[in-house]
């Protein structure tokens, strides 16, 4: 009865994100490409890289909510230039840009959104 216990705990701990949120993508380029296959639940653009266009495209087309964060390559700020508007999100999505290398609470920010001159920083 306990290892039952037990298993069915690991079990709970390990699907537990996956029962918070539909999908996690993880941006890691600043390109500014869409999503190479909509629809699938995968974030990837023509060159196999999540672009923040990508995700966004993708979390608007799944059943949410969704989780997207960041892991671009590279040192310092990373700053994301979009040529255009960004889809518009369709469904619950939480854009946590706190797992960036070089995040530190309080301090400086490491996803700079420069939109058209209008900076957002997360």
């Amino acid at each position: 009865m306990k290892l039952l216990l037990k298993t069915a705990l690991c079990l709970l701990l390990i699907w537990l994100p996956n029962l918070v949120y539909g999908l996690t993508f993880m941006v890691n380029s600043t390109d500014d490409l869409g999503d190479n296959a909509l629809f699938n639940g995968t974030c990837e653009d023509i060159n196999g890289n999540c672009t923040l266009r990508a995700a966004l495209q993708e979390a608007s087309l799944n059943a949410g909510p969704h989780l997207i964060q960041f892991n671009i390559p590279g040192v310092g700020p990373q700053t994301i230039q979009p040529a255009t508007d960004l889809p518009f999100l369709s469904q619950p999505t939480t854009i946590d840009a706190t797992t960036q290398a070089g995040y530190v609470p309080g301090g400086a920010p490491q996803i700079i959104l420069d939109w058209k001159s209008r900076l957002i920083i997360v």
